[in-house]
């Protein structure tokens, strides 16, 4: 009879267990992460043209703007 592990050679089932909490938590972390973006861009699309104009941008930069960290502008 063979068994069949997805737990690599060496790995305590202890260890496979942490990274799976990990994952989850990163998970979540994440989410948050994304969830706060959402905000930020919610909250600048409900200001005026001017309003946005005094913050120099326009109704199609506030993606770019929210994200700029991550696409290097």
């Amino acid at each position: 009879m063979a068994s069949i592990s997805d737990i690599p050679v060496g790995r305590s089932v202890a260890d496979a267990f942490t990274s799976l909490v990990h994952g989850i938590g990163e998970t979540f972390v994440a989410a948050g992460r994304a969830r706060a973006r959402c905000d930020e861009i919610e909250a600048l699309l409900k200001l005026s043209d001017a309003e946005l104009a005094n913050r120099s941008l326009t109704r199609d930069q506030v993606g770019r703007f929210v994200h700029r960290d991550k696409i290097g502008f």
